[in-house]
């Protein structure tokens, strides 16, 4: 996997060389800090953020929609989730299963894929269920053909580069065909899509 990692602490409870220890299997090497982070565009970058609340995250200094991330906390609240995937979160584990999940948060969120435990995504899809987004019959009427194939590849969790080359789309042609979809569903992230498809999984 061979990733460079940005570790931002707000939690002074975390155990962070436990986290060190599990990460030397991935063979990671550490930024010093943000700054080096957000300077440097070689390599693949994963930045890691640990806090105890939502805020402490969405008010960094930095678009999480640019960077491949994962966020670790102790707050499980189903608006507070919502308004990280908005914001761009890629990975979400909570703080007492680290040890658990982040061999498969990681293998996921390398393939280009969104992570977050099972019983999390329920909570979460129920919150994005009452936020009044469309149903399946509303996405067909709103999405053309192409886009609507492309959701439903997406809810059964394929990822970018496998729903390119099956549907033979170049990357920009892909990029303009999710912007639209983000439009039309007014919707801001590729993860917020992916609930939404979620929400609706027997689209056909």
């Amino acid at each position: 996997m061979k990733y460079k990692i940005c570790l931002i602490n707000f939690d002074p409870e975390f155990d962070l060389n436990k986290l060190l220890f599990l990460l030397k299997n991935f063979q990671v090497e550490q930024y010093q800090d943000l700054s080096d982070f957000v300077n440097t565009e070689q390599g693949k970058r994963l930045l890691i953020l640990i806090g105890t609340d939502e805020n402490q995250i969405l008010n960094l200094p930095i678009d999480l929609k640019k960077y491949k991330n994962l966020i670790i906390s102790r707050f499980t609240e189903s608006k507070n989730l919502y308004n990280l995937i908005l914001a761009g979160c890629n990975g979400f584990i909570q703080t007492e299963k680290v040890t658990e999940d982040l061999n498969a948060a990681l293998k996921i969120l390398d393939q280009g894929l969104f992570f977050i435990s099972a019983d999390l995504m329920s909570k979460v899809i129920s919150f994005f269920q009452k936020s009044r987004h469309p149903d399946k019959e509303r996405l067909k009427s709103l999405l053309n053909e192409c886009e609507y194939e492309i959701i439903k590849l997406i809810a059964q969790g394929k990822s970018d580069s496998e729903i390119r080359q099956y549907l033979n789309l170049s990357r920009i042609t892909y990029a303009e065909f999710l912007d639209n979809i983000k439009s039309k569903l007014n919707v801001k992230s590729r993860s917020e899509i992916a609930i939404l498809s979620l929400q609706n999984n027997n689209l056909d």
